[in-house]
């Protein structure tokens, strides 16, 4: 345990630096490594470990390492915050203990925001409120993407993502921001037809709550319910709510969930029917 927590403290400080080099420094692959004293310097009666290079190993996401009594450590760029240091043709290269796996590769795609200054295009922070200005990175696991917020060498319990050549640690949740819906009206200006996004242009049909229950049941076209929505209140006038006027026009492809519907409940009746003649 106390081991586990040296290696943690020492990555911890060495990363909130900044120093990790986060790549295997060329000219030095296996051999001896020599630890520092107090000063950081190499002692002069220091004896030698095994000290072993690890090249990067995508298949099992690890970057390029140095393994020394069976733990990681990275090169870093000052002797400051190393606990070890390998001769390197003439001069030294400095290694701290470091976590080398990541959970994927990823890439940034943004910055956090305010949650109540968020928009559909901008992301918040889900487990931590009005955090802003933190690096979001999406990473794709079994065909789903995911979004993260991250930072680059901070020591991490909930794993790291390998983005550009450098490890990110992951700091929680990021959240996408609602969209600023728009209710879309009728020329008769009561009837509520649809509704837009002014942020990034997505339209979506209302429907009535009827209508939508048997689309949110069919999950096999998400292309097709999330088209929809279902009427709730329409915008405020005068500092009430008014109660929303649906189309009258009814969408094809909700009649034709309607009738797979039917077709089912039917389906479901003779079935029990046989059961009850048994």
């Amino acid at each position: 345990m106390k081991k586990i927590v040296s290696l943690v403290l020492c990555l911890a400080m060495v990363l909130a630096l900044g120093t990790v080099a986060f790549a295997a420094t060329a000219g030095f692959e296996s051999g001896k490594a020599y630890v520092l004293d107090a000063n950081k310097k190499v002692a002069e009666d220091a004896s030698a470990t095994d000290v072993t290079f690890k090249a990067a190993d995508a298949a099992h996401n690890k970057i390029a390492h140095y393994v020394i009594a069976g733990d990681t450590y990275v090169v870093v760029d000052k002797a400051d915050y190393a606990n070890y240091a390998v001769r390197s043709g003439n001069s030294w290269l400095y290694l701290a203990a470091a976590d080398v796996e990541y959970i994927a590769e990823g890439e940034l795609v943004g910055k956090t925001v305010k949650k109540d200054d968020a928009t559909c295009k901008t992301f918040y922070q889900k487990n931590a409120e009005n955090v802003k200005g933190r690096d979001v990175a999406s990473y794709v696991d079994d065909d789903e993407t995911y979004y993260v917020v991250v930072k680059a060498g901070e020591p991490s319990e909930e794993g790291y993502l390998l983005i550009g050549g450098k490890m990110y640690g992951i700091l929680g949740e990021a959240k996408n921001a609602p969209h600023a819906w728009q209710y879309i009206f009728a020329e008769d200006k009561v009837t509520v037809t649809g509704r837009t996004c002014p942020d990034c242009g997505k339209t979506q049909k209302a429907v009535s709550y009827n209508d939508w229950l048997l689309l949110a049941a069919n999950k096999r076209n998400k292309d097709v319910e999330n088209g929809y929505f279902e009427i709730g209140a329409a915008p405020a006038k005068d500092g009430k709510t008014e109660g929303v006027t649906s189309a009258k026009t009814f969408d094809a492809g909700v009649a034709m969930y309607a009738g797979l519907a039917l077709m089912s409940v039917a389906g479901s009746a003779v079935v029990i029917g046989k059961k009850k003649e048994f």
